[in-house]
């Protein structure tokens, strides 16, 4: 019987990522280095070869079944909670979890399975698919693989962008197997809209599954395309409300363009939701440079803007060191109340 202070619980154990080489890593965090498998997607059935291999029951089992960590790397892993921590590591004032609720919600859905005509492991209930339709970037942030290394395409094998095809036999195989998908995300370590046929995929998911949950992550410096109004929601990563303050993290960004997608998207956007993501560093914490953040979102009409804490920077941009807690920005946004959708997170 399992100690409860040893209980260990990882939320990607329902999570698949998949790079646009096709490899499948852990999950975005630290076990972005570890390859769980990479099987060729065009010669394999997703669900049955891929989400279900023996590696992919093998990572679900060690953490749900022996209380163990998959590898190293999940002691650090923002994915990873353990009841000797009773939340969060990296945040002191993030939320407590139950993780022994989960724990146990996790197993019961295991055994479901494992007690049927499945192997121990097997899942045909999956929470997100975390796409990376390119892998190459246009812009050169520091705390980003894509500007911390002289050659970043070097560090995956090809190709570097998901072939269209790989992308339709994924939702394919999910339709056929009858698994159950909440969300596909597009994101990963490059930019998503650099793909030329993301808009392909997205209105082959949705026709496919009306109602699935689908999010992006752009650096919102292309142009918005009528078929990203097919998305629930895009998060706009633009860190910083005038030029100077942005292009610091931001390298090789124009805040125009960055400006220009948040009003087209505002203006063409149907029914998704359209997110300013503005990560808090030490170069554009000032309450004037968020004032003028507040103000932009509500003349531009987008439907939130979200100031996020961070514990990472990159080259001589550091996180914020006014605002380190949940609460500090609580503060800022009841004193300076400009725009009544603006609210703060972390970022995992």
């Amino acid at each position: 019987m399992l100690q409860l202070e040893n209980t260990k619980f990882c939320w990607a154990w329902d999570r698949v990522y998949v790079k646009a080489n096709g490899r499948i890593p852990c999950w975005c965090d630290y076990g972005e280095k570890h390859t769980v498998l990479h099987k060729p997607i065009d010669g394999n059935d997703f669900i049955r070869d891929i989400v279900n291999s023996e590696e992919m029951r093998k990572m679900r089992t060690s953490i749900l079944r022996k209380n163990k960590y998959y590898i190293k790397e999940c002691k650090n892993c923002c994915c990873m909670y353990d009841i000797n921590r009773g939340k969060h590591s990296r945040f002191d004032d993030h939320e407590e979890v139950d993780i022994q609720e989960k724990v146990d919600k996790a197993k019961k859905f295991l055994d479901h399975y494992s007690n049927a005509i499945r192997p121990d492991g097997w899942i045909n209930h999956i929470s997100e698919i975390q796409i990376e339709p390119s892998f190459p970037c246009n812009l050169k942030c520091p705390g980003c693989l894509q500007g911390r290394h002289a050659n970043p395409l070097s560090t995956e094998p090809k190709p570097h962008i998901l072939p269209l095809e790989w992308f339709k036999r994924i939702i394919d195989s999910i339709i056929y197997n009858e698994t159950k998908l909440q969300r596909i995300a597009f994101v990963g370590r490059g930019e998503p809209t650099l793909h030329k046929n993301l808009g392909a995929m997205i209105l082959y998911a949705r026709k496919a599954m009306p109602n699935l949950v689908m999010s992006m992550d752009t650096n919102s410096n292309q142009q918005f395309l009528d078929e990203y109004s097919e998305l629930t929601w895009i998060n706009c990563s633009i860190d910083g409300s005038n030029q100077d303050s942005y292009a610091k993290y931001r390298r090789g960004g124009n805040f125009k363009k960055a400006m220009q997608f948040l009003k087209d998207s505002s203006i063409k956007k149907g029914k998704c939701q359209i997110k300013w993501k503005y990560i808090l560093f030490d170069t554009n914490d000032d309450v004037e440079s968020m004032n003028v953040a507040q103000k932009i979102s509500k003349d531009i009409g987008i439907d939130e803007l979200l100031f996020v804490l961070t514990h990472a920077g990159g080259g001589d941009v550091n996180p914020s060191k006014k605002f380190t807690k949940l609460k500090d920005v609580e503060e800022y946004i009841k004193d300076n109340k400009i725009f009544n959708n603006t609210h703060v997170l972390h970022a995992t």
